[in-house]
């Protein structure tokens, strides 16, 4: 009876022992977790948002033509500056220049003035000086009308960087005007290095921008930078065939689109030598011949493989996806997002994939919710 209380007694002391141990363990690290909030807390304060039920009585801003954020900023943008970046295109046209350059113009955050690193957001587009010669719509180094204005207004006060790049063959950008291809692509995937590496930048760059400008999203995409964290495409086509070719009939807009867009982009001088290669008068062909032949013609198919890009960034790419699209968008339909080949719906593959997406749809005036599909929200 002795030894067992003994044992009792000494069991206790041992269970004491390791209660004290456990609660100054516990105390221990406790003290350093509040320790590092507090330390987080001097460079991060919290933020304090509205509750949602009280955001329709705020200011908000409606006399304008794109949204404004209900905080303002406390940075203001830098002057813009400009780089040309310059690209090997050896391989990727059999007629034309083996060097080629990307042109962009960017504005900085002042906060970078004293070292600190940067998130980039930007639009890469065709449109900068789009047009015919006198008509031409802005260069890089002019903020966008809509879409730039809404990330220079909102974003650089929030400490963003925001870039304008002209793809091959538009603005000051030299090289073949290689429409949605690979040449195309790959000026496209030098820029997204370029901002990605650069010493104001953090190495997060995103993507934003409407139609083609969501195209050159997904091209950038199919190269899979470590660099481009997401992309935000707008009504953004992914595929260049199921944009023009669809239900088993052609678009008319399809014999055109080719020469519709290099005529746009050509000052029509000396200059537009650069411009032209084989990849042109091939677009140029590709059109009247697949609305002829459609499926009969497999040497064409081989062109819009190389233009067809949601299929390669799936493989290729680690990043989230902020779709928007217009349900009646009848330029850029629905099925560029939910449709694909026989059998396949892209977004239900990129979820399946485990990438992050989200989007909002909207329907002409209505907006249009998929209850089914949580990550989709009313725009």
């Amino acid at each position: 009876m002795f030894e067992r209380r003994k044992v009792r007694q000494n069991m206790r002391k041992s269970q004491l022992a390791y209660l004290l141990v456990g609660l100054y363990s516990f105390n221990v690290a406790l003290w350093v977790c509040i320790s590092s909030i507090w330390a987080k807390k001097e460079f991060r304060p919290e933020v304090s948002y509205p509750s949602i039920w009280d955001r329709h009585s705020l200011k908000w801003q409606t006399n304008h033509t794109f949204s404004f954020l209900l905080e303002p900023g406390p940075f203001y943008p830098l002057d813009v500056q400009e780089a040309f970046i310059e690209v090997d295109t050896s391989e990727v046209w059999e007629v034309g220049p083996s060097v080629s350059n990307i042109h962009l113009s960017y504005w900085l955050p002042n906060n970078t003035i004293a070292g600190e690193k940067v998130p980039v957001i930007a639009v890469i587009s065709p449109y900068f000086s789009y047009g015919q010669p006198g008509s031409e719509s802005g260069a890089t180094n002019v903020v966008g009308s809509g879409r730039g204005e809404f990330i220079f207004e909102n974003f650089i006060p929030h400490g963003y960087a925001f870039a304008q790049v002209s793809v091959f063959g538009t603005e000051l950008s030299t090289g073949c005007f290689d429409y949605r291809g690979l040449g195309e692509g790959l000026g496209i995937h030098h820029a997204v290095e370029w901002l990605g590496t650069q010493e104001w930048s953090n190495g997060n760059v995103g993507l934003y921008g409407k139609s083609y400008e969501g195209a050159t999203q997904w091209e950038a995409a199919a190269m899979g930078s470590e660099f481009l964290k997401t992309i935000v495409p707008v009504s953004g086509t992914t595929a260049l065939h199921p944009l023009l070719y669809k239900n088993g009939s052609a678009e008319a807009r399809s014999q055109i689109m080719h020469m519709n867009y290099f005529s746009s982009t050509v000052d029509y001088n000396e200059d537009d030598l650069d411009n032209v290669c084989p990849d042109i008068a091939e677009g140029l062909f590709a059109g009247p011949a697949t609305y002829i032949a459609g499926e009969m013609d497999p040497y064409m198919q081989n062109y819009y493989d190389d233009r067809s890009h949601i299929d390669k960034a799936i493989n290729n790419w680690q990043g989230s996806i902020y779709w928007v699209q217009g349900m009646q968008d009848w330029n850029v339909d629905p099925h560029q997002v939910f449709g694909g080949p026989p059998g396949i719906n892209w977004y239900q593959e990129y979820v399946d994939e485990g990438v992050l997406v989200w989007g909002c749809l909207a329907s002409g005036a209505t907006i249009t919710r998929i209850k089914s599909q949580p990550r989709w929200r009313e725009c």
